[in-house]
């Protein structure tokens, strides 16, 4: 199945619907967007807060508010959550400066390094470093899976990109006199084939209960820049929430 909206299910479980506190949500349904629907965070500035757990509920209203209609739920399910009362605050994506640091590196680089090897290379372990631990990082808890991880993927990635060089990029980089327009469009190239590798095509209302779902998905590319929403991994039911609608 596939829904253009974000998954909310249940609500304020009170009359009047003002108030976060008394809001319930299916513990499927994705948090940030719940988050926005309660009133505990602004679709326009995201935030981060505490999501607790509250066990099962049997009634689960369908409400719209701020933007965001959620869907009703008249029967059992085993977990909910809910938000805790003055815990929201406000919190940065350091992706976009990040992301600036990376792209103003890559572009000194390119415009002062006539050297094929070093140029190629020192442009490929940049931008690998960035998506690995940047722009779209595994769900890890700790920075050492995370670093682990990203160092097991760089080895066959770096192989590949060995063969082709060899076979045929060092060839398109040999004896180039033009730098600026190496930049742009050499350069300019390799940005955006890694920033479309990131999975940011993703609101096209693709259910993430429903995995099976991808396959009838035809024609919706929305490509937006979407926050994203991290719930711990430990014991503490906590979670961060940032920008529109980011789901993990």
């Amino acid at each position: 199945m596939i829904n253009y909206r974000p998954l909310v299910i249940g609500g304020p479980m009170d009359d009047d619907g003002d108030t976060y506190s008394h809001s319930v949500y299916r513990g499927d349904s994705f948090i940030c967007s719940a988050a926005i629907h309660s009133g505990y965070l602004k679709d326009e500035r995201g935030g981060c807060g505490v999501v607790k757990l509250v066990g099962e509920r049997t009634e689960y209203p369908a409400t719209k508010h701020h933007g965001i209609k959620s869907i009703g739920f008249h029967s059992y399910f085993p977990q909910s959550f809910g938000f805790v009362k003055d815990t929201s605050a406000t919190c940065e994506d350091l992706r976009w400066p990040l992301l600036a640091v990376s792209v103003t590196y890559s572009v000194i680089l390119s415009l002062f390094t006539t050297s094929p090897l070093v140029f190629f290379w020192s442009i490929f372990t940049g931008l690998f470093i960035h998506v690995a631990l940047v722009s779209d990082p595994p769900g890890f808890s700790d920075y050492h899976s995370l670093i682990s991880t990203a160092v097991g993927r760089f080895v066959p990635a770096a192989f590949c990109m060995a063969i082709m060089y060899l076979v045929a990029i060092r060839f398109t980089l040999r004896h180039l006199k033009a730098q600026i327009e190496k930049t742009i469009l050499w350069l300019g190239a390799c940005w955006v084939g890694s920033r479309s590798c990131t999975g940011r095509v993703r609101k096209a209302g693709v259910r993430e209960d429903v995995p099976w779902s991808l396959s009838q998905l035809r024609s919706a590319y929305v490509v937006a820049e979407l926050g994203r929403c991290h719930e711990s991994d430990d014991d503490e039911p906590s979670a961060q929430c940032t920008n529109r609608y980011g789901e993990e």
